[in-house]
């Protein structure tokens, strides 16, 4: 994660503590200094793991500062509603590209969108797989003897009129690591 932080009045280069919360839970902490009306923090890592499933969550994070090393902390405020896709591990890279080479950012938003949302908050991989598997083919129609052409993956119609089924199988399944 990563805040940018205003300040205001100016101050000159000191040493704080920053917390981040979602609920009452605190997920991250990190040591920072501060200096002048604006400052970026990055690198801020979670406790550990926010979630066991595959689901997309929605929260929204409540952020506080502490000058005195942690002893007593003030709000600054939340961020959020941020839309987090969970996944078993790192998606796959690079983004989806077309046989010209041409990446689509937004296929591979929706891919993992559609895939966490089949998955529906299993924990078991087998279950997932078979979620997404069923997912995708209650959405696609499938007719191999129409061509999209040129066309983008996401131009048709929905629900995906006349989209090669083993493309979008294989988007989604790239998100899990499994090729099935």
């Amino acid at each position: 994660m990563f805040a940018k932080l205003g300040i205001s009045p100016s101050v000159s280069t000191m040493s704080a503590k920053l917390r981040v919360k979602n609920g009452s839970t605190v997920i991250a902490n990190k040591d920072i200094s501060i200096s002048g009306t604006n400052v970026t923090v990055t690198g801020i890592s979670t406790n550990s793991a926010l979630e066991s499933t595959v689901k997309t969550t929605t929260p929204t994070f409540s952020w506080e500062i502490s000058f005195d090393g942690g002893s007593t902390w003030q709000a600054m405020g939340n961020s959020g509603p941020h839309t987090i896709h969970w996944t078993f591990s790192t998606p796959l890279s690079p983004q989806f590209k077309n046989d010209a080479g041409t990446t689509y950012a937004a296929l591979y938003d929706l891919a993992l969108q559609k895939a966490c949302g089949y998955a529906n908050g299993s924990s078991n991989s087998s279950t997932v797989i078979s979620n997404v598997n069923t997912g995708i083919d209650g959405d696609i129609n499938y007719n191999p003897s129409r061509s999209i052409g040129g066309q983008h993956l996401l131009t048709p119609t929905p629900p995906w009129a006349d989209v090669n089924a083993p493309t979008l199988l294989t988007c989604f399944a790239a998100f899990f690591g499994v090729l099935e």
